[in-house]
């Protein structure tokens, strides 16, 4: 969770103070995947259509909507956390192997390097990196 907030800027002060109590919940918003099926224990409020504390927006009739992609099947979530744990197993394998080589990635136009605090003093040349690439989830199920 953020402890700082993500405040949005505000066209001028009093537009600002008048939405301070809906900033300060968008502000403090967690993000990330969770289990749907808990939602009723992550957010016990009945008769409401969004969330604030979690990211995530009910149908009339009580369901998830379908582009909300912060909540999960549990099934998914499952395999989404037994996936996580396999990376880091097979990472920290690679790591007490003596494989440690830097390896940024590209993601489309972004990469890596554009939020590393460590370019002064990279060997990483941009321009001529061949940067890993990076798949999107409907790469990979095709």
């Amino acid at each position: 969770m953020n402890l700082q907030g993500n405040y949005k800027s505000a066209p001028n002060r009093r537009s600002a103070l008048e939405e301070v109590k809906e900033a300060q919940k968008i502000a403090y918003q967690h993000t990330g995947r969770f289990d749907a099926s808990v939602l009723q224990k992550l957010d016990s409020r009945s008769g409401i259509e969004r969330g604030d504390m979690f990211n995530y927006r009910l149908t009339k009739q009580g369901k998830i909507f379908a582009k909300c992609s912060e909540p999960m099947e549990r099934e998914d979530f499952q395999a989404l956390l037994g996936s996580v744990e396999a990376n880091l197993k097979s990472m920290g394998e690679k790591v007490f192997g003596g494989h440690a080589e830097i390896d940024p990635y590209r993601r489309g136009a972004v990469t890596a390097c554009d939020q590393c605090d460590y370019q002064g003093i990279c060997r990483i040349d941009g321009w001529t990196h061949v940067f890993r690439g990076l798949k999107n989830e409907s790469d990979e199920t095709k």
